[in-house]
Order: C-alpha cells, then sequence, then structure tokens
C-alpha cells in the first residue's frame, strides 16, 4: 500500500531527462541551408555547442550558444540562427514527451 501513494505521488514524467542529445532524436534540416561566410578567408576549423527548447510543431527555439571554439568568427551566430530553421520530428523517447525539452548538439564548420 506505501509503494502505491510512492508511485501515484510521483509524476509519470519524472524520468525523462530535461535535456536530450542530437543523435537521440530525428531533426529536420532544411534542403537549402544557408551558407557561412566568414569575412576572413583563414577561418580554422570551428565546432559549436547549441542547446534549444523544442517548441511547437517541433520547432527549435530559444537557442543559446554553450561553448564556440576558437570563437570571434561569428559561426555560432550563424549556427544559432540556422538552427532556428530546423525541425525536431521526434515525438518522444521512451515514453517521454520531446515537446518542451530542450536538445543540445554541435555544429561543426569546416573547410571545403
Amino acid at each position: 500500500m506505501f509503494a502505491l501513494l510512492i508511485a501515484l505521488a510521483v509524476p509519470p514524467e519524472a524520468h525523462c531527462p530535461s535535456t536530450y542529445e542530437a543523435r537521440a532524436l530525428k531533426i529536420a534540416r532544411p534542403a537549402a541551408a544557408s551558407t557561412f561566410l566568414p569575412e576572413k578567408t583563414d577561418m580554422p576549423d570551428t565546432t559549436v555547442r547549441l542547446v534549444c527548447r523544442v517548441g511547437g510543431k517541433g520547432a527549435l527555439t530559444t537557442c543559446t550558444v554553450r561553448r564556440e571554439n576558437p570563437a570571434g568568427w561569428g559561426f555560432g551566430a550563424w549556427a544559432r540562427a540556422e538552427a532556428s530553421r530546423w525541425r525536431v520530428l521526434t515525438r518522444e523517447v521512451r515514453g517521454c514527451p520531446v515537446l518542451g525539452r530542450s536538445v543540445g548538439f554541435t555544429v561543426r564548420s569546416g573547410r571545403p
């Protein structure tokens, strides 16, 4: 009886993570993605760690740059703007809803 009361007191989503890694989700990106064009031609390979909220219709909203290495090239701002065009297609993971949660992922630049 005591165990039953505890089970009823715990919300069903209590075991759900607040942030998902992108590799656990299916994310749609527009076919015509914009291209990052740095002002300088000697840009090194750059990585940006983003965390975004999954909003209505799977839209990535309120994206924040958590890490940009190396900083100062504008790639973080570009990645944040580009991510706002992507959509999360996954609705739930292991019974946990994705809507309203955060998703974290890394965007990498590379020289052509």
